[in-house]
């Protein structure tokens, strides 16, 4: 499978084009794709992950893995189609796998420290050179990019979907059954303690501010803060270093 491919079956719900322009350098990168267990012990792997569910990492960092954790949860017997791609040697990565198919794909040059709990076959993107101080993000049913050069603060929830289904007890239909999507353009700075919840997309270039609940979308290139967040100016992006 060469580089496209991979990012493609990772990326499943998203353009192959949009893809790759968070991506650059991981499109460029040497990969090493194998089962996901035959990488223990360089690689911490705890459940019942079948021999179809693979791992990715840059070829030359097969033995540099011990920033990344991987375990099951949930109670399946056997998990199978898991594909997750860390291509970043720095920061610390936690996945706990509840269901198939899950897929997660950390870019190049890129430094987390992240939780992930996945549920019902979701994805998990984020974009080369990223930075991510502190963060939960809850995939369930759900297709989350992060993308390229994006700034995460510290104590940051990103909610992708509800946890536990909404039934109408008037006709039993359950009301949450429905994939939703999370997603930040490039060159995106969330704040401090920020909240980012299902269904919204961020512009590139924006800020959101420390403590904002994100309920709708922000545009490319503005500051968003408050409870729900709300656009104070415009015109408005950021730098890294002063």
């Amino acid at each position: 499978m060469d580089n496209t491919a991979l990012l493609e079956a990772l990326g499943e719900g998203h353009a192959p084009a949009e893809l790759a322009c968070h991506f650059p350098l991981s499109m460029r990168a040497r990969l090493l794709t194998r089962p996901l267990k035959s990488l223990a012990p360089a690689l911490t792997v705890n459940g019942p992950f079948a021999d179809d569910c693979l791992f990715t990492c840059l070829a030359e960092q097969a033995d540099k893995l011990a920033h990344v954790r991987i375990s099951a949860h949930g109670g399946k017997a056997l998990l199978r189609g898991v594909h997750i791609a860390v291509l970043s040697a720095r920061g610390r990565i936690d996945i706990a796998v509840g269901d198939d198919h899950s897929r997660v794909l950390v870019g190049a040059e890129t430094v987390c420290q992240v939780s992930m709990q996945l549920f019902r076959r979701p994805t998990v993107l984020i974009g080369d050179r990223t930075t991510i101080g502190q963060a939960r993000i809850i995939g369930a049913y759900s297709d989350i990019l992060i993308g390229e050069d994006c700034l995460f603060s510290d104590e940051i929830l990103v909610q992708s979907n509800d946890q536990h289904p909404l039934v109408d007890l008037d006709t039993q239909q359950v009301l949450n059954a429905h994939r939703r999507t999370v997603r930040l353009d490039a060159h995106v700075w969330v704040g401090r303690r920020a909240v980012l919840m299902p269904d919204i997309t961020i512009g590139r270039g924006a800020v959101v501010g420390a403590g904002a609940l994100v309920t709708s979308d922000i545009p490319a290139e503005c500051v968003a803060v408050g409870v729900p967040a709300r656009v104070v100016r415009e015109r408005t992006s950021w730098r890294r270093q002063f």
